[in-house]
């Protein structure tokens, strides 16, 4: 499978602001990122293809970091709940 630069620059950029350059997350991405342009019938790993994986990615780790600040500061998550209803 073939990657356009532009999308590959992405993926790293995005690997090396949230992981310090880690390279296993950054394969596991790209991983990612060939099974969603197999299964969506491409030949090669786009730029749209590598947003939709950074995009499932930044909620995993948004998600995460909430189940944090409900472990740590469980009236903060509260707080955050509200404010997110208005």
């Amino acid at each position: 499978m073939i990657i356009s630069s532009k999308a590959l620059s992405t993926l790293c950029n995005f690997v090396a602001d949230e992981c310090n350059s880690n390279v296993r997350y950054l394969f596991k991405l790209f991983l990612e990122s060939a099974d969603a342009a197999s299964k969506g019938g491409e030949s090669s790993i786009g730029l749209a293809t590598i947003e939709e994986v950074i995009e499932r990615e930044k909620q995993i780790i948004a998600k995460c970091s909430l189940n944090e600040i409900k472990k740590q500061a469980p009236r903060m998550c509260e707080v955050l709940r509200i404010i997110s209803d208005l």
